[in-house]
């Protein structure tokens, strides 16, 4: 019998975003301000200008807005990250027997996520404080790799068939 599921989860803002999006919108003030001081010298674009303007600062805005998709397919767990819902990127794609190490992210399991042997952490979770989050240690074309996930009770179950008993840990 195949296994399939499917996670889409949303970012939360944080302070960054919020940093951002002020920087955006300084951005564009300075912008259309320099425009109206320029006026003399481009007026045959201005309004070509402001609406570039307008769109940049509209891609910006949009680009803010992340989703993260998990789909684990019989033993293989890709992690999607989709930004603006218009485009998706691979963050990264394991086989769950391979998996060393699965934990939740707490005060008790969380020495080895900061192992030093550690050369790439890929935090793929929606920052949300009333959500666990699982991290998952392995190897990845020759890299060490944390996997910080906000898995759901189905692929827990999958995560638990198929990772070896003594390195898979839920409570």
């Amino acid at each position: 019998m195949d296994f399939f599921n499917e996670h889409l989860i949303k970012k939360h803002k944080d302070s960054r975003d919020i940093l951002k999006t002020i920087a955006i919108w300084v951005g564009v003030f300075a912008c259309i301000y320099l425009l109206f001081l320029a006026y003399e010298y481009v007026r045959m674009i201005f309004f070509i200008l402001i609406a570039g303007v307008i769109y940049v600062a509209f891609r910006l805005f949009t680009g803010l807005n992340v989703e993260y998709e998990y789909i684990s397919t019989n033993t293989t767990l890709d992690v999607d990250k989709i930004i603006a819902q218009r485009k998706r990127k691979r963050l990264c794609s394991v086989d769950i027997r391979n998996i060393d190490y699965f934990a939740p992210v707490n005060e008790k399991y969380s020495a080895n996520m900061k192992n030093p042997s550690i050369t790439k952490t890929i935090d793929a979770t929606a920052h949300n404080p009333n959500v666990q989050s699982y991290y998952a240690l392995f190897n990845k074309d020759g890299q060490r790799v944390c996997l910080i996930i906000d898995a759901n009770e189905k692929m827990l179950r999958n995560f638990e068939n198929n990772i070896t008993r003594s390195n898979f840990y839920t409570e």
